[in-house]
């Protein structure tokens, strides 16, 4: 692959993304949106509106969070149109993108439940799977990734600087 073809795979990449992640945070929001109207103004005849609310709200945060962390792969892409395949930039947005969807991963696996379970009476109820645990190894292969690409742009960086 030629440094041009790569330039404008990144740059159809990054257009579909653009395209992509508001449509995904939508398809998260909206269903949200109606669930939350549901609870606050058609709500079961006995139905704890606040709990309800809130349980709609944590079951939701994960997936915005994980949705909305994506939209820094954008910043990659741009680098990589350019033809900068070893920034700082880029190695810094994928570094954020990759810690913001553990810490989504994290709050779906272990911290909603918790909430939820506080918030219904109930006890946590983990559905840690197989598929998540691969998930979160694959995260943390992309951090590392992530850090190595950022560690050889700055020292491609430092290098720079000491010829010029």
């Amino acid at each position: 692959m030629t440094k041009a073809s790569a330039s404008a795979t990144a740059k159809n990449m990054r257009q579909l993304s653009q395209a992509a992640i508001p449509l995904l945070i939508a398809a998260i929001a909206l269903p949200l949106i109606g669930q939350v109207y549901l609870a606050l103004f058609e709500p079961a005849p006995g139905a704890n509106t606040g709990a309800l609310v809130a349980t709609h709200l944590i079951r939701a945060l994960p997936a915005l969070i994980f949705a909305i962390s994506l939209s820094g792969i954008v910043a990659v892409l741009r680098e990589y149109e350019a033809g900068r395949f070893l920034s700082l930039t880029a190695g810094a947005a994928f570094k954020q993108v990759s810690v913001s969807a553990i810490v989504a991963l994290l709050l779906q696996i272990v911290a909603a439940p918790v909430l939820i379970g506080l918030i219904e009476g109930g006890g946590a109820l983990f559905q840690f799977d197989l598929f998540s645990l691969c998930v979160l190894l694959f995260l943390g292969a992309m951090l590392t990734v992530a850090a190595l690409l950022e560690e050889a742009a700055r020292a491609l960086k430092a290098e720079h600087d000491q010829i010029v």
